[in-house]
């Protein structure tokens, strides 16, 4: 009898380790997946994010018109970061890019051979710009693009520098600079469709070599789109540029909204040097306004 209650005794106790060893087998591999599946999960949180993936908030900011007709910002000073505003309803179309502010996004590149620095252009004027070049060197005329697009803050800084300490109501100093550069925000060049070929001296113009060139492009360049915006035989505006060449076809756009009062008289109203003396002459409307006829083909 005790023989075989010590032989139920030793097979009970087999089949208890036995039990106990699945058990520690069956709960080791859930553990063990499941610290897996944890240390999978801590890798891919700590996974980077690709470059450009995700935006800041200025990012995504900057990508916005900054200023519509359907929500104009109350604000009248212009500086060389903000985009121009007004309080009134602005002129249909992209304000802030009549102005040389935010045009980043129609601005493409010239190839450096064509440019004595780095220049941009507008988008759509691009391919004419190429054709004519191509067009004017078939003809054994060279072109080189001086000058193109210009944002506000360059036409800011070319401004105040011309005008220096002078007091800000000097209409003399205003209308001498006023011959041949632009009040910021009223350029033509903010828009990227004019372009400045080959040089802004008048000796080399009235030279052989800048005749040639010009009697080439009088004759040729409408038929890309180009005209002289200003030419000879005008009675307001700037002096005569005979290497200011526009693409008329984009421009006008811009020039639609530039030329509205509205928007004049948010341009004189900004806190620069030279502004008073501006609004005191009240004729920047015939800078803006005072270009030659041109009908591009």
């Amino acid at each position: 009898m005790k023989k075989y209650e010590t032989g139920s005794v030793k097979t009970l106790g087999i089949l208890i380790f036995l039990a106990g060893a699945l058990m520690a087998l069956y709960f080791g591999q859930k553990i063990f997946v499941g610290d897996q599946q944890s240390e999978l999960a801590d890798n891919t949180a700590q996974e980077p994010v690709a470059i450009g993936e995700i935006k800041t908030l200025d990012e995504t900011a900057e990508q916005e018109p900054q200023t519509t007709q359907e929500q104009p910002v109350k604000t009248n000073a212009l500086t060389a970061d903000q985009t121009p505003t007004t309080a009134a309803p602005a002129p249909a179309g992209k304000l802030s890019e009549v102005h040389g502010v935010g045009n980043d996004h129609v601005l493409v590149g010239i190839p450096s051979q064509y440019t004595t620095k780095a220049e941009q252009v507008h988008k759509d004027v691009y391919d004419p710009l190429m054709q004519l070049i191509a067009a004017a060197k078939a003809d054994g005329i060279n072109l080189t693009v001086v000058s193109a697009y210009r944002s506000y803050k360059r036409q800011k800084q070319i401004w105040e520098n011309k005008w220096g300490d002078t007091a800000d109501n000097d209409t003399q100093k205003a209308l001498d600079i006023l011959k041949w550069s632009s009040f910021p925000g009223t350029s033509r060049h903010h828009w990227g469709t004019e372009i400045d070929f080959n040089s802004v001296a008048l000796n080399y113009w009235n030279g052989k070599e800048g005749m040639r060139v010009h009697q080439w492009l009088a004759a040729n360049a409408p038929n890309y789109g180009f005209c002289q915006t200003y030419g000879p035989n005008r009675t307001k505006g700037y002096s005569e540029e005979a290497w200011h060449w526009s693409h008329i076809p984009t421009a006008q756009q811009y020039f639609d909204q530039i030329r509205d009062p509205q928007t004049l008289a948010l341009v004189t109203s900004q806190s620069i040097k030279g502004a008073a003396a501006l609004r005191e002459l009240g004729t920047v409307a015939d800078y803006v306004t005072g270009i030659s006829p041109c009908h591009p083909s």
